[in-house]
């Protein structure tokens, strides 16, 4: 391998280290706008109960918080578990462009 064969892999990864970035970008501020989002809408709904005379009882918020992330660790582990799962993100991966084979 010469020296720009070694100069076009390098860049060539540096492409591909640049588009995983952007997508890491663009889902952390897509996650970001959603928080916001649904904090807004709890906020509403808060302050539309309580326009109602309806109040929450947020001290058994914690124990549906607890069962609630149980649910999901479950979920989670079966998710990684699941080899046809697994085999559908990576299509979905390749299908938005992302090279996911090793160098």
């Amino acid at each position: 391998m010469d020296i720009n064969d070694l100069n076009e892999n390098i860049k060539e990864n540096f492409k591909n280290i640049s588009k995983v970035i952007q997508a890491h970008e663009i889902r952390h501020d897509h996650t970001f706008n959603s928080l916001i989002h649904i904090t807004m809408l709890v906020e509403f709904l808060f302050k539309a109960l309580e326009e109602k005379g309806i109040k929450i009882d947020l001290d058994a918020f914690e124990d549906f918080q607890k069962e609630r992330v149980e649910t999901i660790q479950e979920t989670m582990k079966e998710m990684e578990t699941n080899e046809e799962l697994q085999e559908q993100v990576k299509q979905d991966f390749i299908k938005d462009g992302l090279d996911l084979t090793d160098d």
